[in-house]
């Protein structure tokens, strides 16, 4: 069972499929790939969900176009011909990938970000950290938004107890989501520091902090 990449394993039987049928044919494999590109203006795809590829056609001869893929290939062709042990090989794959998910509430993010007295941050979210870095960048937002050193700027685990319901961390979404969920915490905790750091324009963060807690500022 795929634990990141859900659907990897599928593409990589279907190029392989397209390869096979490519060498079967006698056609370049980057031409049966084309051939087999989503055409009309306005189309479905076999999970019969409309797909637009206006573009689609366009960025592939761009993306050939600039990569040089075609000198290239005639390049490695000769090279091959010359070289009876060595090899090379070029390849150009189009793929096109899902965000998000097909459920609209599955496709929302949540937070939890608290300011101590001492001028810390502790940043919880509802996002599962499995090496995409997804708390690294929850940290990074709250340090943009609050303007806080990352010294200052603390995660917690996961935990339900904290941010309760959340969403999955998957297909490519779970950054995004808990990335804005933690984003609008910060913002709101920074409308209400305002008339504070206004007030006082010489204060640095802790001193901000400390006025707002004793202005009771929640």
């Amino acid at each position: 069972m795929a634990f990141r990449g859900f659907g990897g394993q599928g593409l990589m039987v279907m190029e392989s499929v397209l390869h096979e049928a490519a060498v079967k044919c006698g056609l370049p494999p980057q031409e049966v790939r084309e051939i087999n590109m989503y055409r009309e203006e306005e189309c479905y795809t076999h999970h019969k969900q409309l797909f637009s590829p206006r573009d689609m056609l366009r960025c592939w001869d761009e993306c050939l176009d600039k990569a040089g893929y075609h000198h290239r290939l005639q390049a490695i062709q000769q090279f091959d011909t010359y070289n009876r042990w060595k090899k090379r090989g070029i390849s150009a794959v189009p793929m096109k990938f899902g965000v998000g998910f097909s459920k609209g509430f599955y496709n929302q993010g949540a937070a939890l970000v608290n300011i101590y007295k001492d001028g810390s941050v502790l940043v919880t979210h509802g996002g599962t950290e499995m090496g995409q870095g997804i708390n690294t960048k929850a940290l990074q937002i709250s340090g943009c938004i609050l303007k806080v050193p990352m010294s200052s700027n603390h995660i917690k685990e996961t935990c339900m107890g904290n941010v309760p319901s959340a969403a999955p961390s998957a297909a490519s979404f779970g950054t995004d989501a808990v990335g804005m969920a933690v984003k609008d915490a910060c913002e709101k905790l920074m409308r209400r520091l305002k008339p504070v750091m206004e007030n006082h324009p010489k204060y640095t963060w802790q001193q901000w902090i400390v006025e707002a807690n004793c202005q009771k500022v929640g």
